[in-house]
């Protein structure tokens, strides 16, 4: 058996101290997770009795290994599948949350079947995969029955997921959700569905960001859970716990994402994973022949609306985050996604680049960034100067940046608005670019005769 030197390793700090398996750690790249001596018999038997890979077969749990591995203080070492990219909830969209919510309630009653349990059900414990769908990824949280029924698992499902989502269907609103992050209690739930939506919105929305809600013990749901428990009528085999995940999933599959037909929710509603038409457009072959020659690892698509340039890039890059600030477009593109039987590594989320924080930037750094029919908006549209936005896309990328300049600005067929500011041209951009890139030149493509002309720029570290 191979030792790990225990000076090699990174534990994550993510560690809460009641996990009763093991511990999260880094070695070399990869994930693994040392399970306690005391625990390693019960881990062992989740893999003999096919539990875990029946679980990673339906896509209910990261994948998850036995290893030969040793590490001094454990009497076990699994390894887990890498995330590609560290997603937080906040940065989904409705749909992937929706379906989050419904992954946790299948995998609850699929650990049911063999008598096992999660002592957790917080959001931050899924990671994108596949198509964007997320998966389980805390293995520790999985427990055997014990005398006392656990109830945490359904209280904090309530919270992080059930009353948020059934606020949500009533206001249609997610960026409001999102400033609770994700989590609601049932006190305040059940408050704000008895008050009227102008009034609530009109009373607390400007103060959202500073709110923090409170976990009520004494709330109605975890008093009726108590009272079950008394009575005993309910326990994790009892058909009154079966009805309650099943009332739930059905709740939440019916939930309908809002009906905002924005100018962007429908930008590029045709745009499908094959060329439309006889082929791509001058353009589009240009830029992914750019990609092909510079095979990134992996690409941010900033602005990706439903992401037409994500599944181009993906054709030469294996991961590809698409990236938009527009709720709509981002869950739009999350739902054809999820519909895809092949298995594509794009992720989309909700980020808005001019605004992206130290640590955002961190985790979405990429060796290529792709910035397409968007420095007009940010500059135009938003406000910011040419400086700032060369700023912004310099920190996203490790290596190279594809964008481009639009000579009409913000109009299509005419120049908007007319006149332009007297710094918005293309002299302008390529400076503010060259100060944080390497080179930057600007690509000729044969047939630029479209109505909203643009100039492809690559600039490179």
């Amino acid at each position: 058996m191979n030792s790990i030197n225990t000076r090699e390793i990174r534990f994550s700090p993510t560690i809460r101290l009641w996990d009763p398996n093991g511990r999260v750690f880094f070695h070399k790249g990869e994930v693994y997770r040392g399970i306690y001596s005391h625990r390693a018999a019960f881990v062992k038997k989740l893999f003999s009795d096919g539990i875990v890979n029946n679980l990673m077969e339906k896509n209910l749990l990261v994948g998850t290994y036995l290893t030969d591995l040793k590490l001094e203080g454990f009497g076990l070492v699994l390894k887990h599948d890498k995330i590609d990219i560290d997603i937080k909830p906040g940065e989904w969209s409705i749909v992937t949350y929706i379906e989050a919510a419904k992954q946790y309630l299948i995998l609850i009653k699929e650990l049911q079947k063999s008598g096992l349990r999660l002592i957790d059900a917080h959001h931050g414990n899924f990671s994108l995969f596949y198509n964007g769908l997320p998966v389980w990824h805390d293995f520790g949280s999985i427990v055997e029955p014990s005398k006392r029924p656990y109830l945490r698992m359904l209280t904090n499902f309530m919270e992080y997921y059930y009353n948020p989502l059934m606020y949500y269907q009533k206001i249609k609103s997610f960026p409001i959700i999102r400033e609770f992050n994700l989590n609601l209690s049932n006190e305040d739930y059940n408050k704000m569905m008895l008050t009227p939506t102008k009034r609530f919105i009109d009373k607390y929305h400007t103060r959202l960001p500073g709110l923090i809600l409170k976990n009520d013990k004494k709330s109605f749901f975890m008093h009726l859970l108590k009272k079950l428990v008394r009575n005993g009528s309910f326990n994790l085999n009892s058909r009154s716990f079966i009805n309650i995940i099943d009332a739930m999933y059905s709740r939440i599959a019916n939930i309908k994402m809002e009906d905002n037909n924005n100018n962007w929710a429908n930008y590029n509603q045709g745009c499908k994973v094959k060329p439309r038409g006889n082929g791509y457009s001058s353009r589009e072959a240009k830029i992914l022949s750019l990609i092909k020659e510079i095979a990134p690892d992996k690409v941010l698509d900033l602005g990706a609306n439903q992401g037409f340039f994500s599944y181009l890039a993906n054709k030469h890059c294996p991961v590809v985050i698409a990236s938009d600030h527009d709720f709509v477009s981002v869950a739009k593109h999350a739902k054809r996604l999820l519909g895809i039987k092949e298995k594509l590594k794009i992720y989309p989320v909700i980020q808005e680049v001019s605004r992206m924080s130290y640590d955002e930037k961190r985790r979405y750094k990429c060796h290529t960034v792709l910035a397409l029919e968007l420095t007009h908006h940010l500059r135009l549209g938003q406000g910011y100067p040419f400086h700032h936005i060369a700023k912004q896309f310099s920190d996203l990328a490790e290596h190279n940046l594809i964008t481009e300049y639009m000579p009409n600005g913000l109009g299509v067929g005419e120049v908007k608005p007319d006149p332009l500011p007297e710094d918005y041209t293309l002299e302008s951009l390529l400076l503010s670019l060259r100060a944080y890139f390497r080179s930057v030149d600007v690509i000729e493509y044969a047939g630029n005769s479209s109505v909203s002309p643009r100039d492809l720029i690559l600039c490179r570290n």
